[in-house]
């Protein structure tokens, strides 16, 4: 496949929808792209909660949907921020060698103000840095803080509507990165989104992707456990090495801890102007999953990515898994038992994340459903790679 295009997209698929399979099929329309690459979350997602379907159900999803091969998105990056989010995104299908564009849906379709916000933030002046800093100590949270510090600078303003924010994300990231990858903005369609679908199932609703979905609610004992352990002898202090904990945040975890119901009233219950619900999910998901700030760091200082996990692929398109196997910067992991052996011990402790964080997923799940399907946790490293 010499000088074949090949479209990169970065999907959560919580559930997948028409608006999914109309971005797979724009991907190969507006950029002329013989296949397509979709890098996906694992078992958890960035809004700080499960999937709805586990990882391997989605990607099948995914495949069945026109996708040529799909990805596993690293934990601490599918969990991460916004900004965490799209770099590990962009800087995996760039690891690939082979991915020539970048398509992402967009509400407004305008490539180029998405653009022109990643550039400003992108340069982020010493102007900016104060005033962000400012907006910070003032009490705001950090997106109405990065949106103050962007007036200051004269900059446009950062997108409020949730795919224009990741595709400024996604933009910033090419550009800090100096990927060559194209951008592209597809404006979405009128569908109903993943939101809609997952207050459905929340609701009692049925969907064939999602037969058995999991919800923040369903890891309400393990999170309690681990912040009763973790704060019993450490107090607040032993929660700051964890992703996304500030001082503040830690000791309002530890204030508040004897009223806990669930995860979700948590949330609201730890909720102020400063932090936002989703940032607090986040924290507590990377306090549960044991996502550290000093590991986060170290892959950082790594290169960010440091292999590529294949969970699927079409059969037709086996020249397309040829090629990444020649070009990609990254080893990849079809087999994590074995491939595994591969990978530095920094990489190959974030690989171990992942199956401890699905081991938990598959676990959480049984016991939620064992009226209905009882077996044995399948550890990633037994999972075969999905081939339809």
């Amino acid at each position: 496949m010499e000088q074949s295009k090949v479209a990169g997209i970065i999907v959560e698929c919580n559930p997948l929808h028409e608006g999914h399979r109309y971005l797979f099929q724009m991907s190969k329309q507006v950029t002329g792209a013989e296949y397509t690459v979709a890098v996906m979350s694992g078992d958890f997602v960035q809004r700080g909660i499960p999937a709805v379907a586990d990882k391997y159900r989605r990607a099948e999803e995914v495949l069945r949907a026109g996708c040529d091969l799909v990805v596993e998105l690293p934990l601490p990056f599918a969990c991460g921020g916004a900004d965490l989010f799209a770099r590990g995104a962009v800087s995996l299908l760039d690891s690939l060698g082979v991915v020539t564009d970048l398509v992402f849906g967009s509400e407004s379709g305008d490539l180029s103000s998405l653009l022109a916000c990643a550039g400003a933030l992108a340069g982020e002046s010493p102007q900016y840095q104060q005033a962000f800093s400012e907006a910070l100590k003032e009490g705001l949270s950090w997106p109405a803080a990065r949106s103050r510090a962007l007036q200051t600078v004269s900059a446009p303003a950062v997108p409020a509507s949730p795919n224009d924010l990741l595709g400024t994300e996604y933009c910033k990231a090419l550009l800090l990165s100096g990927s060559g990858m194209i951008p592209h903005a597809v404006k979405r369609i009128a569908a109903e989104g993943a939101t809609l679908l997952r207050d459905r199932l929340r609701l009692g609703a049925s969907l064939e992707s999602a037969p058995c979905p999991l919800f923040e609610d369903d890891l309400s004992l393990p999170l309690i456990w681990t912040l009763r352990s973790l704060t019993a002898a450490g107090g607040a202090a032993a929660l700051l090495p964890y992703e996304d904990v500030s001082r503040e945040l830690a000791d309002r975890i530890v204030r508040c801890a004897d009223s806990f119901e669930n995860w979700s009233s948590f949330c609201l219950l730890l909720k102020t102007k400063g932090f936002t619900y989703t940032r607090i999910s986040r924290a507590l998901l990377h306090i549960l999953l044991g996502i550290r700030k000093d590991a986060v760091a170290s892959y950082e200082s790594a290169g960010l990515i440091g292999y590529a996990h294949v969970l699927g692929f079409r059969r037709d398109s086996e020249p397309l898994l040829s090629a990444v196997g020649h070009s990609a910067r990254v080893p990849l992991v079809l087999r994590p038992a074995s491939d595994s052996a591969a990978l530095s011990p920094c990489f190959a402790s974030m690989l171990q994340e992942d199956a401890r964080a699905s081991l938990l997923y598959q676990t959480v799940a049984q016991n939620k459903y064992a009226g209905l399907r009882v077996l044995r946790a399948v550890h990633d490293e037994e999972r075969p790679v999905i081939c339809i």
